[in-house]
């Protein structure tokens, strides 16, 4: 079932002070080894700052159960989320924001995808913020042996009880503070998923200068680039690669 989008008056707050609850455990350990193969067009910078927003990808080809991706349309005209073998593009016009399935004419200007066959799935509890997730998401990628510096996909899903996304309408806010308005969503959410990548010492590139992580968020209610979020019981999924 597609997302159904609403629009929600209110403005989003970038942290909420809280703690993330429980230690995180291993609830799966799958035997099969991922096939992967990162697969990223343009960076924040050169789309963003300098707006070389031009397309660089089609979207047709990265339609696998196996892909996760995030990224944003050619002419910053919106969202891309890769999840589940579908392909979503969230689009504002007239102020409301709508998502649909990509079609043969989508391009991306900034796309960071993978494939991912095997998951291990891990118990982080309760977090109150985004930047508290991101912190059980880098005690997990630590504690696999994993290599923070390079992007590595994550999952997450849990009961959320706050989420807080934007989508792009056609020019980045910071670079272009006079540019149209993204569209925002604050508020309650169900059946959420959050996908996208970890990867530290990559601001400007990959991520914001204020995460670590570049997630989307998909939902009943809104679907676009993730700012905040509450979230209870959460389950946080890395690639299911080898300790070292």
């Amino acid at each position: 079932m597609q997302p159904r989008l609403q629009v929600f008056p209110l403005l989003v707050a970038l942290a909420i002070a809280a703690a993330c609850t429980s230690p995180p455990v291993d609830e799966a350990s799958p035997a099969e080894t991922p096939v992967v193969g990162l697969r990223a067009f343009g960076s924040m910078r050169e789309v963003m700052r300098m707006g070389n927003d031009e397309g660089r990808t089609g979207l047709m080809q990265f339609a696998s159960a196996k892909t996760i991706g995030v990224g944003a349309l050619a002419g910053l005209n919106g969202e891309i989320t890769i999840v589940d073998g579908r392909v979503l593009v969230a689009t504002v016009r007239d102020g409301v924001a709508t998502t649909r399935r990509a079609n043969d004419t989508d391009q991306a200007t900034l796309l960071v995808a993978e494939d991912v066959s095997a998951w291990h799935a891990y118990t982080v509890g309760s977090c109150a913020s985004y930047e508290q997730l991101e912190e059980r998401i880098a005690k997990l990628v630590r504690g696999r042996g994993m290599d923070p510096k390079t992007p590595i996909p994550v999952r997450v899903r849990g009961k959320v009880t706050r989420l807080q996304v934007h989508v792009i309408a056609g020019a980045c806010p910071i670079a272009t503070p006079d540019g149209p308005s993204p569209w925002r969503y604050d508020g309650p959410a169900d059946n959420v998923k959050l996908v996208g990548f970890y990867v530290e010492g990559a601001a400007g590139k990959w991520t914001h200068h204020t995460h670590q992580s570049h997630l989307h968020a998909v939902s009943d209610q809104a679907m676009g680039h993730l700012d905040g979020v509450v979230i209870e019981d959460a389950i946080v999924m890395l690639p299911a690669t080898p300790t070292k």
